[in-house]
């Protein structure tokens, strides 16, 4: 079994998910971290995104992959969450390892669910106990990582692991009803979105859910259905 890797993989997934298009209440700030950290000119070697679920770790992670395939920078993507859903670890190991060796940066969403290690995370896998001697062996031949993972992850934990002092953040949080309307009026009217983004921001915990009740409002409108909350 093979590595997701490179162009086709995000083609077919992500290519929508762009770092122009990613709203928070420092969107410049944030981008520009990540910019930053797959440029020539960034000595750093691992760049951390911290984000708790649904609140655009994945978006920065994946506009990073995007940004890297429109400069022909060549990364790994592995389907850890694949390899551990089906316990398949050992399979992925040497293919892992091979993809690494011709590519300059990997990619890896949530970092909690994958890492064996007790003080980052105590319901991780050890299935995975190889991946802290690879990619600490990546570092050293000059290769940087990127790491999006719940805010329970530190960098000074991710320095720990990986042996490495060199380590930056980029934090993403729930955005204010201002931002929210931003990414709300990206699908929907203004006048849609004026109109139940308070009701919607004061029931979402994170801008997924946000995102999940304007989209069953303008379902129910179109159907001519009444809009019930459950308390």
């Amino acid at each position: 079994m093979e590595i997701n890797l490179l162009e086709e993989f995000f083609n077919s997934h992500f290519r929508t998910m762009l770092l122009e298009g990613f709203f928070s209440d420092n969107p410049k700030e944030d981008v520009e971290i990540v910019k930053h950290f797959i440029t020539e000119q960034c000595s750093v070697d691992i760049l951390l995104i911290r984000s708790d679920s649904g609140n655009g770790g994945s978006h920065l992670l994946v506009g990073a992959g995007n940004d890297l395939l429109k400069n022909d920078i060549k990364f790994v993507w592995p389907g850890f969450k694949s390899c551990l859903r089906h316990n398949l670890s050992k399979y992925y190991k040497d293919s892992f390892e091979k993809s690494l060796q011709d590519c300059s940066f990997c990619l890896i969403e949530y970092l909690d669910n994958i890492i064996e290690h007790p003080p980052l995370h105590p319901n991780s896998s050890p299935s995975l106990s190889w991946l802290q001697e690879i990619l600490t062996g990546f570092i050293k031949r000059g290769g940087r990582i990127i790491f999006s993972a719940s805010k329970e992850i530190t960098s000074k934990q991710i320095s720990l692991y990986f042996k490495t002092d060199s380590v930056i953040e980029a934090n993403t949080s729930y955005p204010s009803l201002e931002t929210l309307k931003l990414i709300g009026k990206k699908e929907y009217s203004d006048e849609f979105v004026e109109k139940y983004a308070k009701e919607a921001y004061s029931h979402s915990r994170c801008v997924r859910d946000f995102e999940n009740f304007l989209m069953s409002f303008n379902a129910l409108i179109q159907l001519g259905k009444p809009i019930k909350w459950k308390e």
